[in-house]
């Protein structure tokens, strides 16, 4: 069983890359236990993946990004103006956290894990461009959502 953001990637030619069986089934395992990991009912991984995120949330400085999750909000950012084309507008949004697994997805992976979330429903966003923008203009601040994590999880997926 492929995580879902391996099937949105997976090309017409993916089948007919030459791999190893001991690979493939490697990566399946790796797969489904990461799946298994993410939707997980372990409230303390979950409690813990949350404070997480949320911290590191915490140095966006450019955008004002507001995330609502179990009725509370959390805010983040600072105002700013982008200008783009002779057109400005104040950077700003709104996630709203429908299913409480995505704080897991997001720990163990930053990189697709937001957009994973956002495919599946798990999230609901009032301006998914400005998200993104907000993410791209503090990506040094906030590591780009790594965590200690991340380089684990990166580099058995690319096995």
């Amino acid at each position: 069983m492929a995580t879902i953001t391996t099937k949105y990637i997976e090309t017409l030619n993916y089948h007919y890359a030459k791999r190893s069986a001991i690979l493939t089934t490697l990566e399946n395992i790796l797969n489904t236990g990461q799946d298994a990991v993410t939707k997980s009912e372990w409230s303390s991984l979950r409690d813990f993946a949350k404070s997480t995120i949320l911290k590191m949330l915490e140095r966006v400085d450019k955008g004002q990004l507001v995330i609502e999750s179990l009725g509370k909000e959390y805010k983040f950012g600072k105002p700013f103006i982008v200008k783009i084309d002779g057109h400005a507008w104040p950077l700003s949004a709104k996630v709203i956290v429908k299913e409480e697994h995505f704080w897991t997805r997001m720990l163990l992976h930053a990189d697709f894990g937001f957009a994973d979330a956002f495919m599946m429903g798990e999230v609901e966003v009032d301006k998914l461009k400005d998200v993104f923008k907000i993410f791209v203009l503090n990506r040094k601040s906030i590591g780009e959502l790594s965590t200690l994590l991340t380089p684990v999880v990166r580099a058995v997926s690319y096995m």
